[in-house]
């Protein structure tokens, strides 16, 4: 049984920010391997700063990250890709393949059958030639969240992946963040969705940068 992923007193600020108090403010929390936690909590309460921690995007001022396996999925709430990028479907979801294989190597039948897994579950298989910019903004999550699925990290980290999706998208990336957790990953994701929220294994709920206690 893997550690648990644990937090202690960590504390970010972005640059320049002139808040009162930081995005993260002496947080100190643990997420159980193998398990499914939802952070809840207002805009701005810090759960896309806390995922982006966790991630390696963003770098804590203050604190200590432990139990953080070397492989971490962010799947973001918005593409990063321009519009105009001609990016398709596909390349996107085999992106998520690059960490192992490297950039300039050529995927290999493995990871293929991974990229060709991961579209499937999430339902974009019909549309992997298309370009991001063709896409809705549900067809949009569903393919970042399959290049998510497609690296197959112990840790997956989710920022509002209910956002702009409809009730059949919604069920599917259900259905995909169980199976994760049937599989040994640990889900963290940041949600408005009670809904989805309820479904977790548990729910923190961080208000101002803080866990209240």
């Amino acid at each position: 049984m893997r550690e648990p992923l644990r937090l202690t007193d960590v504390t970010h600020s972005y640059a320049g920010d002139r808040r009162t108090t930081p995005s993260l403010d002496h947080v100190t929390v643990d997420f159980p391997a193998g398990s499914v936690t939802a952070l809840v909590g207002a805009n701005g309460s810090g759960k896309s700063t806390l995922l982006g921690v966790l991630a390696g995007t963003l770098h804590p001022s203050h604190g200590h990250i432990t139990g953080l396996p070397d492989a971490v999925a962010l799947v973001p709430q918005h593409s990063a890709a321009p519009d105009l990028f001609p990016v398709t479907v596909r390349d996107t979801v085999a992106m998520g393949r690059w960490r192992d294989r490297g950039l300039l190597r050529p995927l290999t039948r493995h990871d293929r059958h991974l990229v060709d897994l991961a579209m499937e579950r999430t339902g974009v298989t019909g549309f992997a030639g298309r370009t991001l910019a063709d896409l809705s903004g549900g067809q949009r999550q569903r393919t970042l969240i399959a290049q998510g699925l497609a690296q197959q990290a112990p840790l997956l980290l989710l920022d509002e992946p209910l956002s702009a999706v409809d009730a059949a998208t919604a069920e599917l990336v259900t259905r995909a963040v169980a199976e994760e957790k049937d599989a040994g990953t640990t889900v963290i994701i940041a949600t408005h969705d009670p809904v989805q929220a309820a479904g977790a294994d548990r729910v923190i709920t961080l208000d101002h940068g803080r866990v209240p206690a």
